[in-house]
């Protein structure tokens, strides 16, 4: 209790902490599509979700230059290395660019740059970089949502449209124009009302209901005539 001194050691953990660090970016517990290839010594660390849907036998792929191709659909083959270029080269990182991906594990990937970050051999950005880091996001669902609706558009007689309630727009078939040439095929704002210009007086009501109905009940009819 009348302690005067107090003795102990110091540890440096800093190479575990790098470990830590890594570990929760690459090792289990993630499906981030994450990666950073080391320039110098052509080997591209990946993080599990490649893992997984590649169906490889660890974090590390060697000679990355020469074998990524094999991963990435033949047609889309030069979008990941022009992304690479053109972010060394001008900093412009292509972010938003899509690239199919051919997986064992999930069959076509398609994946959505969301950006690079570089680093020299000492860490810090900028410079001649080493290592360059970048991050996907699989898009799949979605483009196949947009493949299926977009087979709909083109097999029915119907004149079929889709509303995105939260962006404001609306997009209509494009035999549309058969009934009314002038139509716009897509309406970004009020759509509602936009639209209530088009239809005689005495239904404008009856039109405005419908839509703000199915807006605010997404258990509403989705039907109407």
């Amino acid at each position: 209790g009348k302690n005067r001194f107090i003795v102990g050691t110091m540890s440096d953990c800093t190479e575990d902490i790098g470990q830590t660090a890594y570990n929760q970016l690459f090792g289990e517990g993630t499906d981030t599509y994450l990666f950073t290839f080391d320039s110098m010594e052509d080997v591209c660390y990946i993080s599990n979700g490649f893992v997984e849907a590649f169906d490889l036998p660890d974090n590390r792929l060697p000679m990355f230059t020469r074998n990524y191709r094999s991963f990435i659909f033949p047609e889309d083959e030069d979008k990941l290395a022009e992304a690479f270029r053109s972010f060394l080269d001008t900093g412009d990182d292509k972010r938003g660019t899509e690239v199919r991906f051919l997986a064992p594990g999930r069959g076509e990937l398609h994946l959505r740059f969301d950006g690079f970050s570089d680093a020299g051999s000492d860490g810090k950005a900028g410079g001649n970089p080493r290592y360059v880091s970048g991050a996907f996001t699989d898009v799949t669902p979605y483009i196949l949502m947009r493949h299926q609706y977009e087979n709909i558009l083109d097999g029915s007689g119907a004149v079929v449209f889709k509303a995105d309630i939260k962006k404001s727009s609306i997009r209509f078939s494009p035999n549309i124009k058969d009934l009314f040439p002038q139509a716009p095929l897509e309406i970004d704002g009020d759509y509602v009302e936009i639209l209530a210009d088009y239809v005689v007086e005495e239904d404008r009501k009856r039109f405005r209901n419908a839509f703000h109905r199915l807006s605010a009940d997404k258990a509403a009819v989705n039907k109407f005539v």
